[in-house]
């Protein structure tokens, strides 16, 4: 039997996040900064799923910061970005890791960001099924 504060694998456990996470697969430069938003280094990654408060993001080596700007260039080669705190990093292989981040942004920004990250990586998948 297990204890009380454990769940059972058939147990639902609540969502905890407050937006719905949609699955994309969007390469972006994923910059850390320091407190001066002066740059640290740079990652290339892609962004594996994205909600209005955060990302999950697959980078080549671990962040130096526990804050990043998170930037793609969308169907009209126009740069897009937003920042973020860095809310946990996994490392998943040798080269890879992934990292959560909160948007650190007024929610319109982050409406913005979220749509033409999620309105890019569609019109990507028609251009190539085209």
């Amino acid at each position: 039997m297990l204890p009380k504060n454990c769940l059972s694998e058939s147990a639902d456990p609540k969502e905890k996040r407050k937006h719905p996470r949609v699955s994309i697969n969007v390469m972006v430069s994923c910059v850390s900064i320091n407190n001066d938003n002066f740059p640290l280094d740079q990652n290339k990654g892609y962004i594996k799923d994205v909600s209005q408060g955060g990302a999950a993001i697959e980078v080549d080596s671990n962040v130096l910061s526990d804050r990043v700007a998170i930037m793609f260039n969308d169907n009209n080669n126009q740069a897009v970005g937003i920042l973020g705190k860095v809310t946990y990093v996994k490392k998943t292989s040798n080269t890879t890791y992934w990292i959560g981040v909160s948007f650190q942004a007024e929610d319109k920004e982050k409406i913005e960001f979220v749509s033409n990250i999620v309105r890019f990586f569609h019109y990507c998948k028609r251009t190539i099924i085209a």
